[in-house]
């Protein structure tokens, strides 16, 4: 089992989103004439034309490549992007497999980060402010803490990406919480040793 310090979070696949969309590389920010949404994901061979000086940041979350990109042109890959005459800022996050794993899973070895995530436990998440990723735009999403009494927090057209941070929202470590959207549930758990708030969206985005 890989020993990373993790600062992310769980990615998911729910059964009614699978397949719809590739999941290769995930748009986290890029020029506006480009004419990509934030959180986007783009498929396997698509080209970019980043002429002019503009510049785009992908992750891949196959294989953990983070990637800052200005000029040229690129091809989106399966674990990274293949850039012609554009300069390329490059790195590994630590977003190792059992990130993306519920947390029963993760204490098994050589687990697969794609296994179905139909499972009864918790997705175990291990940042604070995670990005959540719907199939379709909700028209509310409500995060309810259930392993004690608070406070639901509910969020009216969030689009299809809710980055808690942006909504000045921290969740506390150890919560357990249900994430319900779009006529869907998801529980989630926060890892007892999160410490991270925010960062790269490829290390915290769940796909609901």
């Amino acid at each position: 089992m890989k020993t990373w310090k993790i600062v992310g979070a769980a990615l998911v696949f729910c059964a009614a989103v699978t397949g719809a969309q590739a999941l290769d590389a995930l748009v986290e920010q890029s020029d506006p004439g480009l004419g990509f949404e934030p959180y986007q994901f783009l498929e396997q061979g698509r080209r970019i034309d980043l002429s002019g000086g503009r510049s785009i940041v992908l992750g891949y979350p196959a294989s953990c490549v983070h990637e800052s990109i200005t000029g040229g042109r690129i091809t989106i890959g399966a674990r990274q992007s293949e850039v012609e005459g554009g300069a390329v800022d490059r790195s590994t996050l630590a977003c190792g497999d059992h990130v993306r794993l519920t947390a029963a899973e993760r204490q098994e070895s050589g687990a697969s980060a794609w296994r179905d995530p139909l499972a009864a436990q918790p997705v175990l998440v291990d940042n604070l402010a995670p990005v959540l990723l719907f199939a379709e735009q909700p028209d509310m999403v409500t995060i309810e803490r259930t392993d004690r009494p608070a406070s639901p927090i509910r969020l009216s057209r969030p689009g299809r990406a809710l980055d808690l941070v942006e909504r000045n929202i921290v969740l506390d470590a150890g919560g357990i919480y249900v994430v319900s959207a779009a006529g869907r549930t998801l529980t989630i758990e926060i890892d007892f040793d999160a410490e991270a708030v925010g960062g790269p969206a490829l290390t915290r985005f769940v796909r609901f």
